[in-house]
């Protein structure tokens, strides 16, 4: 007897799925969430979201902030809701209530990855 095949969920297609291009990067930053406060590495990041490798115990839909440093001294606070998260790699972010000057902050910093 021969088993069917199985179907696996694609997880790259959907309502989901990123619209804009990502760009590498390896950022130490801080992240709060509804478990508390956890350090983790920004992989990517566009302007509409970003994903950090941690083993912060975050779940889809959570809402975290994530800290930023800044060369300049201080952190920039971004607001975002967990759209996907892979238990003890990482998780995706889809940034919520962007102000204008962190949206100019997202596109200046997006616009120099894009031309390293």
């Amino acid at each position: 007897m021969t088993k069917p095949p199985t179907t696996k969920k694609d997880r790259r297609h959907g309502s989901d799925r990123r619209i804009d291009q990502r760009f590498a990067l390896q950022l130490t930053v801080t992240c709060d969430g509804s478990s508390g406060g956890f350090q983790g590495t920004m992989s990517d990041i566009s302007p509409t979201g970003c994903f950090i490798l941690a083993s912060g115990d975050v779940v889809d839909g959570d809402q975290v902030r994530i800290d930023i440093p800044l060369l300049a001294g201080g952190t920039l606070s971004l607001w975002g809701d967990v759209a996907n998260h892979v238990p003890e790699i990482g998780f995706g972010v889809r940034f919520v209530g962007l102000t204008d000057a962190q949206r100019i902050y997202l596109d200046r910093l997006t616009d120099t990855l894009r031309t390293d």
